[in-house]
């Protein structure tokens, strides 16, 4: 029998680091910083995440918020922030960086670089888009190997993007075990979904794109520049671990993720005596992509996840 397709960094979705959330399912804003010639695929992705293929199992409840343009991505309290720039030769064409804390994802950021992908096909960029998103929820790859046949979904590492460019219902089903939501729920006697688990219309009607078979929709609010480091309490600006994250994902931007990696375990705000036991966990190194973890201390870890 085939491996298990998740068999990689998380793969398990009861011990993957998730969002807290009160009720079964997840509800996250997710901050729209980027350039308009990404608008298209931003939408696309947000949309593609908010509307599972039937049976439509109710598992995220995504709204956007468009904030100014934004390359440097200062992370944002509870939220995703999606940012783009030409951040030079960092070897990445997209990142996605989490602040975790004992298991829940408290922000994260995904940027994507336009010194590699604004020359690249309208595929290659969705399919990016898409799938840094989807580490933003906490997600693993489902497949780590870009050669073998591809799975249809943007979470499979391929070298053929076009194949890959949206989720997939094993993406959803994932997703739901994270977040405790009923993926075999009971049918109505019309053989829909009864009225507990039945994917609900929570849009203001404004139409970002669709496919052949149905209308995507997806709610857009526009906060201006209230959705910025203001939403962090004074309380969580002293929290060393929450600044430290603001840097690392300053200083992912600037740098060859090699010198990146290697700068964070000697600078110079790290006092000496920690110097000496940091270390990165490697999750997953491939040629194409890969995971690492760092302990910040007091339980709060930070997780980067790129695609080369």
């Amino acid at each position: 029998p085939d491996s298990d397709p998740f068999d990689g960094e998380n793969g398990d979705p009861n011990s993957a680091n998730k969002w807290s959330s009160r009720d079964p399912g997840l509800d996250l804003t997710i901050l729209n910083s980027l350039s308009k010639d990404w608008t298209e695929a931003f939408y696309q992705a947000v949309s593609d995440w908010d509307n599972p293929p039937p049976p439509e199992v109710d598992v995220l409840r995504l709204t956007t918020s468009t904030t100014p343009y934004e390359s440097e991505c200062s992370p944002v309290r509870d939220k995703m922030k999606v940012c783009n720039g030409r951040y030079g030769d960092t070897n990445w064409r997209g990142i996605n960086e989490v602040l975790i804390r004992r298991g829940y994802i408290l922000s994260s950021v995904a940027k994507m670089n336009d010194s590699y992908l604004s020359d690249s096909s309208i595929y290659q960029r969705q399919y990016t888009m898409c799938h840094e998103i989807g580490h933003g929820f906490g997600l693993p790859h489902t497949d780590e190997d870009f050669y073998n046949k591809d799975l249809g979904n943007c979470m499979d590492y391929t070298s053929n993007p076009k194949n890959n460019l949206r989720p997939s219902t094993m993406n959803f089903e994932f997703l739901a075990n994270m977040y405790g939501v009923d993926i075999n729920p009971e049918l109505s006697v019309d053989g829909g979904l009864d009225d507990g688990t039945r994917h609900r219309n929570r849009y203001n009607q404004e139409e970002t794109g669709e496919d052949e078979n149905r209308r995507r929709k997806v709610r857009i609010w526009n906060y201006g520049d209230s959705t910025t480091d203001s939403d962090v309490s004074p309380e969580e600006e002293d929290i060393p671990e929450w600044n430290e994250y603001k840097s690392l994902v300053r200083t992912s931007s600037t740098s060859h993720l090699d010198d990146f990696l290697e700068q964070v375990l000697h600078k110079d705000s790290v006092p000496p005596y920690a110097r000496r036991t940091r270390k990165w966990r490697t999750l997953h190194k491939r040629e194409e992509g890969q995971a690492h973890e760092l302990d910040l201390g007091n339980g709060y870890t930070y997780r980067v996840s790129v695609l080369h």
